[in-house]
């Protein structure tokens, strides 16, 4: 495990303190099947792309750290300006659907500005440890010592398995297709210090 101090974020080097940190999952913006396959109230492609930027805009300000697990969207240069509309200082983690070509241009245009290509634990107190992920880490590899999974990909599918008491899915349809305050799933939320882990 490769442990990283909270200097290494570029949030820090630029001397950038948050308001509120946000964590959502699974934006897809462009993807039109998403609608069908997850069934999301909207009528068209368009409709929900407006829709995610609205609501993210309605509760995040420049101020705020959205940590995004991934998947945010199909396509190249029509999703990154959509992205690119979105408030916040974007944080994302690779989702099974990010393309490199597609997190190049986010990165370049400033849309996302820091990129992780692993999950990545954060150690917020000595008795809340988290662990980020694009997917869910089945119980039988999730450490002890890992309070919580903060997680995206199931949409609003079902886990496979029966205990949850140590996940969080942040996929939009479980938020409202709004980003949701970290705060909601950790007590107390203080700058972290963050150890990579590829999952």
């Amino acid at each position: 495990m490769i442990v990283i101090t909270k200097d290494y974020l570029k949030t820090y080097e630029r001397g950038f303190t948050p308001d509120k940190w946000y964590v959502c999952s699974d934006t897809h913006f462009g993807h039109t099947n998403i609608i069908k396959y997850c069934d999301r109230p909207f009528k068209d492609v368009d409709e929900m792309d407006e829709a995610l930027i609205s609501n993210w805009n309605s509760v995040v300000t420049d101020n705020d750290i959205v940590i995004h697990l991934g998947d945010v969207g199909f396509g190249t240069n029509h999703f990154i300006e959509l992205v690119s509309r979105l408030n916040g200082y974007i944080v994302l983690l690779k989702g099974n659907h990010d393309r490199n070509k597609q997190i190049a241009k986010l990165l370049n245009s400033g849309a996302v500005n820091e990129y992780y290509d692993y999950s990545f634990q954060v150690f917020w107190d000595e008795n809340e440890d988290i662990i980020f992920t694009h997917h869910p880490i089945a119980p039988a590899n999730l450490s002890d010592s890992v309070k919580l999974n903060i997680h995206g990909h199931l949409h609003n599918n079902p886990y496979d398995w029966d205990d949850l008491s140590r996940y969080a899915n942040v996929s939009m349809e479980m938020l409202n297709f709004t980003p949701t305050l970290l705060s909601n799933y950790v007590e107390s939320i203080r700058w972290p210090t963050i150890h990579k882990e590829s999952y």
